[in-house]
């Protein structure tokens, strides 16, 4: 995105970005792609960045994202928050080494990120404790600030937080997952404790019983479109 006032996460506005815009192009690809496959990718915008160099490898990462759509009036693209909920991303700290420590550093960090709207306070407490418990660098401002994209960072350079913010095309975690999860939970209690979740929510006995046949009872699958399609 370019240089400027943060407005998607700071002020929960939209987004306008005119024809004459550097990053006009690449949203529209960005708006034809998911167009193309809804199902398994989707769009999110992501500030501030986390950037350096990680075991040899460049990481130029958002540290907070939240999944957005775009829409059109004329030419112009306008770029527009899809729920009222930023995420952690954790992908750049993690590695196969993780220790313990680093996983509950983590699941630490995932459930406090801050609310949206983002608040200077609120963000910059945030990225303290980033920084604290990931041993991550501060070079940005955190005041709702877009400063200039950073070039590849060079090998050697720490992990630093900087004032950057952009859109780009993720693979969808789970989408069918998710998909049948939300049907199973939207028959109601009764009909979720018939299914395997029933033991985690306490409402199956203790000991096992037979399993009724599929003739006389609902069941559920997880994943019923992949079945269907014979995957």
């Amino acid at each position: 995105m370019e240089p400027g006032k943060e407005a998607l996460m700071f002020g929960g506005r939209d987004i306008r970005v005119g024809p004459a815009s550097p990053g006009h192009e690449s949203i529209n690809k960005m708006m034809a792609t998911i167009a193309l496959n809804p199902y398994e990718r989707e769009l999110l915008y992501g500030y501030p960045y986390v950037v350096g160099q990680v075991d040899g490898i460049p990481i130029r990462a958002p540290l907070l994202t939240i999944p957005v759509t775009i829409q059109t009036e004329g030419a112009t693209l306008i770029v527009h928050p899809n729920e009222e909920m930023v995420r952690f991303n954790s992908l750049p700290f993690r590695t196969e080494f993780d220790t313990s420590a680093q996983e509950l550093a983590l699941a630490r960090l995932i459930e406090s990120a801050p609310e949206f709207p983002l608040h200077e306070d609120a963000l910059r407490l945030f990225c303290d404790s980033v920084s604290r418990e990931l041993k991550v660098g501060l070079k940005g401002k955190l005041d709702g600030t877009i400063d200039t994209a950073p070039a590849v960072p060079r090998e050697g350079t720490p992990l630093q937080i900087v004032d950057c913010a952009a859109c780009f095309v993720a693979p969808k975690t789970s989408y069918f997952l998710s998909s049948d999860l939300q049907h199973i939970g939207s028959e109601g209690a009764k009909e979720v404790g018939q299914t395997a979740l029933g033991w985690l929510i306490g409402t199956r006995p203790r000991n096992p019983r037979p399993i009724p046949s599929a003739t006389t009872k609902r069941s559920f699958s997880l994943f019923p479109r992949i079945r269907a399609s014979g995957a």
